[in-house]
């Protein structure tokens, strides 16, 4: 797809099948003309025919690529602060190493060999420990339960944590040393595919520093008063939000405008807000711009460009998106925890909207991990590596707890965002928060569902709005789990959602359905933790990468708070999450909910539907049925691996009542994908799991429901 922008042109690529001898996922090629080259590069950026091939997603250089800036698809997450380049230079920089050596191969000592992660936790005094994921399997060996690649960052003090710029990349070997000790040797490789020295460590011991840097490709930057991060937010069901971001010499004096055009062929131009927003870090000054537009046509196709107030601002390329719809069939692409990673669904998503098999998108938090992270620029990386898509397909984006990350714990999503500006908002409902993807979002769900949905919330932490034979509710999870600040939101939430839920049921014969949507289940695999997991560790980024209840690793977490890296308050998991089921669950039920959908955890499970947990277990659901026939009980869906750094595993919680599985449920896998729902008419809804490797279906079932009501 490429779209015209002056002397300027945006391609986005990816779509159609992926290279077949690659499987790490669908992540686009994005190619940026507008962007600016990066200051290192004096000479411009490296004709793109001149560097390898191998970096974009199908290993071949995309036709206008040019010397570009751009985000190829197959290194996105050796640039995760967004597009780049090379430099030009006398000479092409050095070749990039085959993708399978790229992420590396770890042999155990029993000749076990896997691609996959070499986790390494650091701590105060210095030592670092080695953090596997292994389990015995039948015959005692030791294999890994997960296949994931990371990326580690090596700082000049010897941490290693998973933010900054300059990622190294390596191949590991575990040995033995004289002594008979473990010793894991390696080689590592930084972003331009340069050979930074050898590696070894022991478990316990000091690692070594690489010896090189990166100094032959840079991150561009976005030229001033140029539309950038464009987005297209559900408001009501017809109504929409177009939010962007640009960088200006002098705050605009104007506000930003929308020029649409609709089926009718006349063209409108529309006027919006605009939103000062400082960054953490460096202390870059963003502009964040939000456009209303009501009054659409259902299913209509409409075109449209962006532009900011600012003086010399140019327009943005021409858009185009379909808008919702109050009624007839429904079809929406839902998932959580998608972030820029090879093996993310982007293509998919964007070929769905593209073909008209969904009309929208649900993106059920943790989406950049993190936002904040390089002083903001994460963020930016995040938001146009999705902009083909995002500009194009109006979407909902529900809060995670990555949104709470970025330097400052807590002050993430929020970003002083519902009506600060009017004041109509308590004070406690806002944060100081530093993210400026938290705000260009939250604020979006503000001016948009939050304002106009179906039960004003006047916040973005929970809200909902009508679309077609749906009522889609997004909530805030985040407030059991200890890492937000909001001492009353929860109250709060509960108190807005009784009443969204009684006007939504009230309103059943129009719009039958209705969907609860979450970054955190209620009910699933593992929801229910154990005695050695804080909940502050499992809403952490460690998490992440580690598993949510991995003990090793939430031991280390919790060890660090306690020496004041991370404020915690130890708060159990286990309670956190009863706490959450005992608010939760009676509501479902009482409302006669169809469905709860979740991300989190990086896995996928379809459960039958149940309405209650176990005594001992409140978070393990029992089955009410082992079918979808008129259901009397709300079906839970975990669809989290979207794209986020790796992926969980149904036994890290074992032995325990929720080890492997739970009594309600139905189908698992660990493979990265998204879900897909489709509400057929009034009686009939079917939920499908794809996989992000092939788009393949993986799973699917329908909800029959001939009455909607409560399940008392």
């Amino acid at each position: 797809m490429a779209t015209t922008w002056g002397k300027w042109t945006r391609v986005a690529l990816g779509l159609g099948l992926m290279n077949a001898a690659r499987v790490t996922g669908n992540m686009i090629d994005v190619i940026l003309p507008a962007m600016l080259p990066p200051a290192a590069c004096v000479n411009g950026c490296l004709d793109w025919s001149d560097a390898p091939a191998s970096v974009w997603k199908n290993g071949a250089v995309p036709v206008g690529a040019s010397n570009h800036c751009a985000q190829p698809g197959a290194v996105v997450n050796a640039h995760t602060s967004g597009a780049w380049c090379y430099c030009k230079q006398d000479g092409p920089p050095p070749p990039v190493p085959h993708p399978a050596e790229f992420y590396g191969t770890i042999t155990d000592v029993d000749g076990f060999v896997t691609n996959g992660p070499l986790g390494l936790n650091t701590f105060e005094n210095g030592t670092a420990e080695l953090i596997w994921r292994w389990d015995h399997d039948n015959d005692g060996n030791l294999c890994v339960l997960n296949d994931n690649r990371y990326t580690l960052t090596q700082t000049s003090d010897g941490h290693v944590t998973l933010k900054g710029d300059t990622y190294y990349w390596f191949n590991a070997t575990v040995g033995k040393d004289a002594a008979g000790e473990k010793k894991y040797n390696g080689s590592f490789y930084n972003p331009s595919g340069e050979y930074c020295g050898s590696w070894s460590v022991l478990a316990g011991a000091p690692a070594e520093q690489p010896s090189c840097l990166a100094g032959t490709s840079g991150y561009c930057t976005s030229a001033l008063g140029v539309p950038g991060q464009i987005n297209i937010q559900l408001a009501s069901p017809t109504s929409v939000v177009v939010s962007w971001v640009t960088l200006e010499k002098e705050a605009p004096v104007a506000p930003p405008l929308v020029t649409l055009r609709g089926p009718s062929g006349g063209t409108t131009t529309t006027r919006g807000v605009t939103h000062e927003h400082t960054t953490p870090g460096e202390a870059r000054t963003l502009y964040l711009h939000f456009v209303r537009l009501s009054g659409l046509t259902p299913r209509a196709k409409y075109t449209y460009s962006a532009q900011s107030g600012g003086v010399g601002a140019v327009a943005s390329p021409t858009y185009s998106f379909r808008a919702p719809y109050p009624e007839g069939e429904t079809r929406i692409d839902i998932y959580g925890d998608l972030g820029i990673y090879e093996w993310n669904a982007i293509e998919w998503l964007q070929s769905d909207c593209a073909n008209g098999t969904v009309d929208a998108i649900v993106h059920m938090g943790d989406h950049a991990y993190n936002e904040g992270d390089d002083s903001g620029r994460r963020a930016d990386g995040y938001m146009q590596g999705f902009e083909p898509v995002l500009a194009t397909c109006p979407w909902m984006p529900i809060v995670g707890n990555h949104e709470y990350y970025s330097g400052e714990e807590l002050k993430r999503y929020l970003d002083s965002t519902w009506e600060k500006w009017e004041g109509t908002i308590p004070d406690n409902n806002a944060t100081d928060g530093v993210s400026s993807l938290g705000m260009l979002l939250s604020v979006g769900n503000h001016h948009g569902a939050g304002v106009h949905g179906s039960t004003p919330s006047n916040t973005s932490r929970y809200f909902s709005v009508d679309m077609g034979l749906v009522h889609l509710v997004a909530l805030d999870f985040n407030l059991y789990y200890g890492n937000d600040p909001c001492t009353d939101c929860a109250d709060a939430q509960l108190a807005w959602l009784h009443a969204d839920l009684a006007k939504a049921t009230a309103n059943r014969d129009a719009v039958p359905w209705i969907a609860l949507m979450a970054h955190y289940p209620v009910f699933c695999t593992g929801c229910a933790g154990n005695g050695d997991i804080s909940a502050e560790y499992y809403a952490s980024a460690d998490a992440e990468m580690f598993g949510n209840v991995n003990a090793s690793a939430a031991r280390a977490f919790d060890a660090r708070s306690a020496l004041g890296e991370r404020p915690t308050t130890k708060v159990p998991l286990k309670g956190a999450s009863d706490n959450l089921v005992n608010d939760i669950a009676p509501i479902l039920e009482l409302y006669g909910v169809d469905l709860f959908l979740a991300g989190h955890w990086h896995y996928y499970e379809s459960l039958f539907p149940g309405v209650k947990g176990t005594s001992t277990c409140p978070a393990c659901l029992q089955a009410t049925a082992d079918n979808f026939e008129s259901p009397r009980g709300t079906v839970h869906i975990t669809t989290g691996n979207g794209g986020p750094p790796g992926k969980d595993s149904f036994t890290e919680h074992c032995p325990g009542e929720d080890c492997n599985r739970i009594n309600a449920t139905r189908k698992q896998s660990t493979d990265y994908g998204f879900g897909r729902l489709v509400f057929h008419n009034a009686t009939h809804c079917t939920f499908s799991q794809f996989l992000n490797a092939d788009g393949t279906l993986f799973d699917t079932f329908t909800i029959h429901s001939p009455k909607h009501g409560s399940f008392l």
